[in-house]
């Protein structure tokens, strides 16, 4: 959780020095890099909703909030960068990127991996975008370029950005129910553990809003199995593990339960987790 909430506090000093810096070099900026703001209002936005949702464990509301606030906020903070747009761009931009962000997010299964990945690129990409907007102020500088025809280069850009959010809402709305939670990077196998004192395999499955992880539980035939069933608080307490092929209906609750299986003979059994039809299976295999 602190490297979660770590993240979030970076997006936020990085995005705050950008338009600090932005405004500094105000007078000196023109056409060429006006798009600057924006795009960095954009990644913001969508690693700032990415983080969002993971952080909240997949709240919705929480993180639709969260990135509005987000994106008005640093919108309001960069118009005065270039009046003619009065923020426009910067807010589209923001839009595009938070539903992005926070789509992406929703689909990636909850793990530390995707956010260290996702500050680096971050890091990477404003250390990259600053270096280029700084040189590009001083070819600009020498050439004496000014501030001419950005009403029209704004319009432009603000037409292209309302298309691409267009576009984007567009695409999800009609692939909606494609988009499940946390499948991106979910677990898919794992091998029960044994405990050598009491010659007994252990495996733990956990039962999240985004399904089962693991997917596969794979043991040895012959020995006992005591498989733990980590149920998240969210789901509360009317949960069943229901195996036809293992011939077992059982309640589950919030928390650890568990399950033994005396002797399993070597095969593939599968269970779903009700409600959800979450789908998982066990592979036993054959003693050596």
């Amino acid at each position: 959780m602190l490297l979660k909430m770590g993240s979030l506090v970076l997006v936020l000093l990085i995005v705050g020095y950008c338009i600090f810096h932005f405004h500094r070099n105000k007078e000196k900026m023109s056409k060429s890099i006006e798009w600057a703001s924006s795009l960095v209002t954009g990644v913001s936005a969508a690693v700032f909703s990415f983080l969002l949702i993971q952080v909240s464990n997949f709240n919705l509301i929480l993180t639709i909030v969260g990135a509005l606030l987000f994106t008005l906020v640093s919108g309001f903070l960069s118009k005065s960068l270039f009046p003619e747009q009065n923020g426009a761009n910067e807010w589209l931009s923001g839009l595009v990127g938070t539903t992005l962000g926070a789509t992406f997010g929703y689909m990636m299964f909850l793990s530390t991996k995707p956010i260290l990945i996702l500050d680096v690129v971050f890091i990477l990409f404003i250390y990259l975008l600053l270096m280029f907007f700084d040189r590009q102020l001083k070819e600009d500088s020498k050439r004496k370029t000014g501030k001419k025809n950005i009403k029209q280069s704004s319009n432009v850009s603000t037409i292209m950005l309302s298309m691409l959010l267009v576009i984007v809402l567009l695409v999800i709305g009609i692939n909606i129910k494609q988009i499940k939670m946390g499948v991106i990077g979910q677990p898919q196998n794992q091998t029960a553990a044994i405990e050598q004192d009491n010659n007994l395999q252990v495996a733990t499955i956990h039962v999240t809003r985004a399904g089962i992880e693991p997917k596969n539980t794979t043991l040895k035939a012959y020995t006992m199995l005591k498989l733990i069933f980590d149920v998240e608080k969210e789901l509360g307490n009317n949960i069943k593990f229901v195996s036809n092929d293992l011939k077992i209906n059982a309640d589950l609750k919030s928390g650890k339960n568990t399950i033994l299986l005396d002797d399993p003979q070597a095969g593939n059994y599968t269970y779903t987790i009700q409600p959800g039809n979450y789908s998982g299976t066990i592979t036993v295999r054959p003693s050596k």
